[in-house]
C-alpha cells in the first residue's frame, strides 16, 4: 500500500516518526547493549554507545530504501519515506558511516572493530538474500536452503551442554522446517522466504547489539551461538514478523500460517527464556527476563491487534522492546 500526497502531508504523531525514521531500533540496540554490557561485565565506554546508534541506523535506512525502491519490495509507510527521501537519507547515512570510521580507527578498541567488520559482512548477506528473495527465480529452492540452514544451526546446541536448555532451539526450527513442508505441498503458495529472513535479521541485530561486550570479554563462540543471543535474537525476529503480518492485507497462504504459528513462537522464546533464566547467573538474570518481558508483551499485542490501528500496533511492538529492557536496567540501578 502507497501514500497519496494528501497523506504524507497529514502530520505524524512523534511516535510514528520514531518508526518512521528508524530511531527506535536505534533505542532498542542501545538499551540492550547496555543489559549485556552488565551480564558479561563488560566496561563499554561512550564512543561505543555511539558507533551502535550509527551503524544500527545506517542499515536500518538502508534496508528501507532498498524496500522502498526495489521492484517486489515493501511498501509500508516507513519504505515510501525512505523511497521519496533517499538522497537526504543517504547524505545522513554517510556521515554517520564516518562518524563510525573515525570512532572505530582512534577511539575503540581493536578488537571490537575486527569483530565489527565481520558483522557488516554478516549484513551484506542479509541484503544479498533480501535482493535474492524478490527474484522469482529462486524461489522455494533458495527459500528452504535458507530455512534448512538456519534450522540446522539451531539445532546444533550451545557450548553450555545443558541438554534441556536448548529444547526451544529445536521447537523453534520445528516451526521452520513446518513453514517449509507446508509450503512445498501447498500448490501456487509463494516461496516462504519470510520467516526464515526474519530470524537471520533479527539474529544479525543481535550480533551486533552484543558485539561490543562480547568483544571486551573475547566470547566470539558466545557471540555466535549463545541462547543470551539467540533468544534476544528471536524475539527482534518476532517484533519484525509481527509488524509485517498487521500491516500486509494480501492474505496468501504464507501470511495465513505465519498469523496462525506466531503466537506459538512467541511463547517457544517466553518458554526458552524461562528455561534459561533458571540456570543464568545474577548478572545475565536481567537480560534473560527481559527477553521474556519482550515476547510476553508481543504476545499481549498480537492477541489484541484486531482492536488497535496498525500505526499504533508498529509503536507498541518497538515499545515492548524498549520497555523490557528499561525496566531491567532500572531494577539494576535500583539494586545497586
Amino acid at each position: 500500500m502507497s501514500e497519496t500526497p494528501s497523506q504524507e502531508s497529514t502530520a505524524r504523531p512523534w511516535w510514528v516518526w520514531l518508526n518512521v525514521l528508524g530511531l527506535d531500533a536505534v533505542f532498542t540496540a542501545l538499551l540492550w547493549m547496555a543489559l549485556y554490557a552488565y551480564a558479561s561485565g563488560a566496561r563499554l565506554v561512550r564512543a561505543e554507545y555511539v558507533v551502535l546508534a550509527c551503524a544500527v541506523w545506517c542499515v536500518y535506512a538502508m534496508d528501507r530504501i532498498l524496500d522502498g525502491t526495489m521492484t517486489g519490495g515493501l511498501r509500508g509507510e516507513r519504505h515510501v519515506f525512505a523511497a521519496r527521501r533517499w538522497l537526504p537519507l543517504t547524505a545522513a547515512m554517510l556521515v554517520a558511516a564516518g562518524v563510525c570510521v573515525w570512532l572505530l580507527g582512534w577511539h575503540i578498541r581493536e578488537i571490537v572493530s575486527v569483530w565489527g567488520f565481520k558483522v557488516l559482512i554478516g549484513i551484506a548477506i542479509y541484503f544479498g538474500i533480501t535482493w535474492l528473495s524478490r527474484r522469482e527465480w529462486t524461489g522455494l529452492v533458495g527459500a528452504a536452503s535458507l530455512g534448512g540452514i538456519i534450522a540446522v544451526g539451531l539445532m546444533q546446541g550451545a557450548a553450555s551442554g545443558v541438554i534441556w536448555v536448548q529444547i526451544w532451539r529445536g521447537a523453534l526450527a520445528g516451526f521452520i522446517l513446518t513453514v517449509l513442508y507446508l509450503s512445498v505441498r501447498q500448490p501456487l503458495a509463494p516461496a516462504p522466504w519470510t520467516l526464515p529472513r526474519k530470524l537471520l535479521g533479527g539474529w544479525l541485530f543481535a550480533m551486533g547489539t552484543a558485539l561490543a561486550p562480547y568483544a571486551h570479554k573475547e566470547m566470539p563462540l558466545e557471540l555466535i551461538s549463545s541462547n543470551d543471543v539467540l533468544l534476544f535474537g528471536a524475539v527482534c525476529a518476532l517484533n519484525s514478523l509481527g509488524i509485517r503480518l498487521w500491516e500486509k492485507s494480501p492474505r496468501d497462504f504464507e501470511h495465513t500460517l505465519l498469523e496462525q504459528l506466531y503466537p506459538w513462537m512467541l511463547l517457544t522464546v517466553a518458554a526458552g527464556a524461562g528455561m534459561q533464566w533458571s540456570i543464568a547467573d545474577i548478572y545475565s538474570r536481567p537480560l534473560i527476563m527481559a527477553t521474556l518481558i519482550a515476547a510476553l508483551l508481543l504476545l499481549v499485542i498480537h492477541l489484541l491487534r484486531r482492536r488497535i490501528a496498525v500505526s499504533v500496533l508498529r509503536a507498541l511492538a518497538d515499545a515492548a522492546m524498549i520497555v523490557a529492557a528499561a525496566s531491567m536496567l532500572a531494577l539494576i540501578a535500583f539494586r545497586s
